[in-house]
């Protein structure tokens, strides 16, 4: 009998917490036998390109159903595999579950929960809308950032600031996550409402400004993305590439992060880009307005 390519399990075999609603991040290798069954030829494999799944249990998000139900007696760090029939193909497939981002009963338990409890679930949904951007999954992980923003903004306002900010911090975080996700699906006018949420209610930074700005010019508003360029450099005029990291980070993404890189490199890098952009919109505003001059000119002449 030929051997599949994996065909044990290893790791704990302690009591999986997995239950329906959870996500679960894991590696797979998917494997189909040969037509003459002479051999088992590798298809999909998340191990060689290093990009492990993430799905949540109970959604059936994956082509065999058995995944679900081999990843829910799995615990962090075991692996099994087991063979599967579709279509009349024999697979082999082998697992790895790597992390595991448990729900709380968040629909039935957040408004129950306290600050701690609020704030340490919202770190799960940003860690998980983190993964489903890496796997360029934007809507999913927009998801996660707004349900993030949700939680978080349940705790009162006068205690955003404490323990150095880290509250008002992790809010902006996921508002300029957020901001990137939605341009990446070309969501414009939801960039421009988010941003000016987080600049209005939470705190203005470049980054807010710039994502902006970069909205109202991928919509042909040239002269309110022009205005928000202009009040990203005034804001970024505010400090000079020899401030301390944890001030440039600050002013630049609204999180006084010390794990970034260099303060002159990260100064430089905002500086050139909008410089860039600025020149590239206020470029197209003079195309637009000389095409629109050429329109009437033909029209009345």
């Amino acid at each position: 009998m030929l051997q599949s390519p994996l065909s044990h399990s290893t790791g704990s075999h302690s009591p999986s917490s997995i239950k329906v609603g959870d996500s679960v991040l894991f590696h797979y290798r998917i494997s189909a036998l040969t037509q003459d069954r002479s051999e088992w030829e590798t298809i999909e494999d998340s191990f060689e390109i290093d990009k492990p799944l993430l799905i949540v249990i109970g959604k059936q998000q994956t082509q065999f159903k058995e995944i679900e139900e081999k990843l829910i007696g799995l615990t962090v760090g075991e692996s099994t595999e087991f063979e599967s029939e579709k279509d009349a193909i024999r697979y082999s497939i082998n697992l790895q579950l790597l992390k595991i981002i448990q729900t709380n009963n968040i629909s039935n338990t957040d408004w129950d929960m306290n600050e701690t409890e609020l704030y340490n679930l919202t770190l799960s949904k940003k860690e998980e809308g983190n993964i489903f951007f890496s796997q360029g999954k934007y809507i999913s992980s927009s998801r996660c950032y707004r349900k993030g923003i949700k939680l978080l903004r349940k705790i009162d306002k006068s205690k955003w600031d404490e323990e150095d900010r880290k509250i008002r911090d992790l809010l902006i975080t996921l508002f300029n996550n957020l901001l990137t996700c939605e341009m990446k699906l070309k969501r414009y006018g939801n960039v421009v409402k988010f941003s000016t949420e987080c600049i209005e209610n939470i705190g203005a930074n470049v980054k807010s400004y710039f994502k902006r700005a970069e909205a109202h010019m991928s919509e042909g508003n040239f002269s309110l993305a022009i205005q928000d360029f202009k009040q990203a450099q005034q804001l970024l005029s505010t400090i000079s590439p020899n401030d301390n990291i944890a001030i440039i980070s600050k002013i630049i993404t609204g999180s006084a992060k010390t794990n970034t890189t260099d303060s002159v490199e990260l100064y430089k890098q905002m500086s050139n880009l909008i410089e860039s952009e600025f020149n590239k919109c206020r470029k197209l505003e003079t195309e637009y307005n000389q095409n629109m001059k050429n329109m009437f000119k033909n029209i009345f002449q």
